[in-house]
C-alpha cells in the first residue's frame, strides 16, 4: 500500500490517491489495534507465568492478579475495536455491514 501511495501515476490520478490513502488509513489503524492486542496477550501470558512461580511473596501475587485483571480488561476492549474496525457503513443503503 504505501508503494503504492509513492507511485507517481498514482498521486497523478487525485481519485486513485484519495481512495488509496483512505484504505491506508483504515488498515493503519487496524494494525495499530492489532499490535496493541498481541502485546497485550504477550503481557498477559508472562504475568500468568510470574504468578505461577511466585508462591512466596503474597504481595508480589496480588499485584500480579490485579494486573491480569487490567490486563483481561484491555484484551476485551480491544477485541471490540477490532471488531467496530470490521463493520462499515454501506455508502448506498446506509446500513452498517461486516466487511
Amino acid at each position: 500500500m504505501e508503494k503504492l501511495l509513492s507511485d507517481p501515476e498514482i498521486i497523478a490520478d487525485v481519485n486513485r490517491y484519495t481512495a488509496y490513502i483512505k484504505e491506508h488509513g483504515s488498515l493503519s489503524k487496524m494494525v495499530n489495534k492489532y499490535t496493541q492486542l498481541t502485546e497485550t496477550l504477550t503481557k498477559k501470558k508472562e504475568t500468568e507465568g510470574f504468578l505461577a512461580q511466585e508462591r512466596e511473596d503474597k504481595e508480589l501475587a496480588k499485584m500480579a492478579m490485579d494486573e491480569l485483571g487490567f490486563l483481561a480488561k484491555q484484551e476485551e476492549s480491544l477485541f471490540d475495536e477490532i471488531k467496530g474496525l470490521f463493520v462499515t457503513e454501506d455508502k448506498i443503503s446506509g446500513k452498517k455491514r461486516n466487511c
